[in-house]
């Protein structure tokens, strides 16, 4: 579905936006909301942390899908004027969907039962 005129239009003018929220958003995700730690370990030496505390496997979720869902479409809508449908979010070929569905949940299975037995993994 294409989008709206004037919606072409502003988006046309400022896509800067968009990068710019998008850019913020992804940041704060890698930086802010780590569900881990990053830290360095050197020959001889211990673990060093080199980020805070990790969060709340809850609370880390929910910043996730605010950060990387909900900030995005918002930011697109209010900048560009786009509704989630010209964005590509929606039911789309829903019967398609279901049999790539059907056909992945084995693969995915199988890769989760052999990345289970790996030590390495």
């Amino acid at each position: 579905m294409a989008a709206r005129p004037a919606a072409r239009r502003i988006v046309a003018s400022s896509p800067e936006w968009l990068l710019l929220v998008a850019t913020g958003a992804l940041v704060l995700f890698h930086y802010a909301t780590r569900a881990d730690a990053v830290g360095v370990r050197a020959d001889g030496r211990p673990w060093v942390a080199l980020t805070g505390p990790p969060l709340q496997p809850t609370v880390h979720f929910v910043m996730s899908g605010l950060l990387l869902g909900v900030l995005p479409v918002l930011a697109a809508r209010l900048t560009g004027g786009l509704r989630p449908a010209d964005l590509g979010l929606g039911l789309g070929r829903w019967r398609l969907g279901l049999a790539w569905l059907a056909a992945g949940l084995p693969l995915a299975a199988l890769a989760g039962w052999i990345g289970a037995g790996s030590p390495g993994m």
